[in-house]
Parts: C-alpha cells; sequence; structure tokens
C-alpha cells in the first residue's frame, strides 16, 4: 500500500499482509487511485482514523515477534526513541518473554548441585 501523505510530509509504502491487502482492495474497489481512503463510511466501529490503524499495524507486528527496529522502519519513525516510546508497554512483555524463551533452565532436574544442609 502506498501512502501519499505522511506525518514526516514524504509519501511511503508500507508492506501489508494477504487480508491487510484484500481490506484495502475492497475498501477502495471502483475508486479512482488517487482518491482518499478513509473519507468514506468504512463500516469500521468505533470509528477508525488512520493513525488507529498505524498504530495498530505496529502493535500487531510487535506482538507477533518483530524486531523493534523493524517497526521504526517501516513506521518510518526517525529514531529508536520513538519507536520505544509508543510501543513501550509491549516492548516490555517482549523482552520478558524473550528472557523467558532464551535463558536456559536452572531446574533441579538437570542439575547435581544440592542443597547443603544446616
Amino acid at each position: 500500500m502506498h501512502v501519499r501523505h505522511s506525518k514526516a510530509g514524504r509519501g511511503r509504502t508500507v508492506p501489508l499482509s494477504a487480508d491487510g491487502a484484500e481490506f484495502f482492495e475492497q475498501l477502495t474497489a471502483g475508486t479512482p487511485g488517487d482518491a482518499p481512503v478513509f473519507v468514506r463510511d468504512t463500516k469500521i466501529a468505533p470509528r477508525a482514523v488512520f493513525h488507529d490503524l498505524r498504530r495498530s499495524y505496529g502493535s500487531l507486528l510487535l506482538n507477533a515477534g518483530a524486531n523493534a527496529e523493524v517497526i521504526q522502519e517501516l513506521l518510518g519513525h526517525a529514531d529508536m526513541r520513538m519507536t520505544r516510546r509508543v510501543y513501550a508497554h509491549l516492548l516490555n512483555v517482549t523482552i520478558a518473554n524473550t528472557v523467558k524463551r532464551k535463558l536456559p533452565s536452572f531446574g533441579h532436574e538437570r542439575s547435581n548441585v544440592r542443597k547443603l544442609r544446616p
């Protein structure tokens, strides 16, 4: 999907999933290629603005395991501070889940170390 006007004033191309591409194809069917998408009734309730979709896009990617650097690039954030500020609550969960998955288990079942008796 190509976005002509962005917050930074530059157009950008944003990759979408097959479902996302199909959604926008259906939404824009029969309209000129340069027609605004969100001036019509999109039948999204509660009413969404483009920024809501942008935040959802970033959140869904982060929850699916995408790197924050990828999200920064996709959303056009000038630096990682903006990405971290906007998605800090999700990044904290992602960091905790990564630690749980990546660190080895220190369980007793695989250890030959035993507690000393007092």
